[in-house]
């Protein structure tokens, strides 16, 4: 704990200084683990997806496969198709299953939120 409370202020610091390549050298240090943390705890999507571009896809996929579900929609949002697709090849199998599994489940539970409960049941 006591380690992100002394990197969440350094990276932000660099965020709002402006360098790009000195994010980068820090992100460079740190397991993916580590930057799906940091990333959690800064407190704008754009901010988020301004560290998270720096990544290579590769790492960028690592960082996914580290990150809460809300964490990985909210970083896959912000990219554009080319690159989303990019970083996403590059994700293990049984990781990119769980992704879309929880982003499918995620999306029929709001279904389910919406159907009335004096609706009819469902027939086969």
């Amino acid at each position: 704990m006591r380690r992100y409370d002394q990197l969440l202020p350094q990276l932000r610091g660099l965020l709002e200084s402006g360098d790009d390549a000195a994010v980068y050298e820090l992100l460079l240090t740190l397991q993916p683990a580590d930057v799906a943390i940091l990333l959690s705890r800064l407190p704008d999507q754009r901010a988020r997806g301004r560290v998270f571009g720096l990544l290579a896809p590769e790492a960028a996929a690592r960082v996914l496969e580290e990150s809460r579900v809300w964490l990985q929609r909210d970083l896959l949002r912000g990219l554009p198709e080319e690159r989303r697709r990019e970083v996403l090849w590059h994700m293990s199998g049984d990781e990119l299953a769980d992704l879309v599994g929880s982003l499918l489940t995620e999306a029929g539970t709001r279904l389910l939120d919406l159907i009335p409960d004096d609706a009819p049941a469902i027939r086969p």
